[in-house]
């Protein structure tokens, strides 16, 4: 079971913070490289099933993370420019709304 943790920091280490999810999700890109690469390789089966099960849930992670830097920065965005225009602000609140169904979806996707 996944659940959200908040805390405060200072508006300063904004950058930073996505900097790290970022840097973390990188990681989990190269780990998903090489679940893919071998899966190129051997036959298909209970391994490969649990490699590509292991695709799938390494998939919704970066899309929440990603969705979360997209949120993280979107509030750090409107706090310290605030000239941004309502239509951007709705477009990057809808943006977001969109990432948070395609990542319910896949959570529902990797439970079935």
């Amino acid at each position: 079971m996944k659940v959200k943790v908040s805390y405060a920091v200072d508006l300063s280490e904004i950058p930073e913070i996505i900097r790290q999810l970022i840097n973390k999700n990188n990681e989990t890109l190269s780990e998903m490289a090489e679940l893919s690469n071998a899966l190129t390789v051997g036959d298909y089966g209970v391994a490969s099933h649990r490699k590509l099960e292991l695709l799938v849930e390494k998939s919704t992670t970066l899309t929440e993370s990603y969705t979360d830097c997209v949120s993280i920065l979107s509030g750090f965005l409107q706090t310290m420019v605030p000239a941004i225009s309502p239509e951007e602000v709705a477009e990057l609140q809808e943006k977001v709304g969109k990432l948070k169904q395609v990542s319910r979806e896949n959570e529902v996707n990797v439970e079935n």
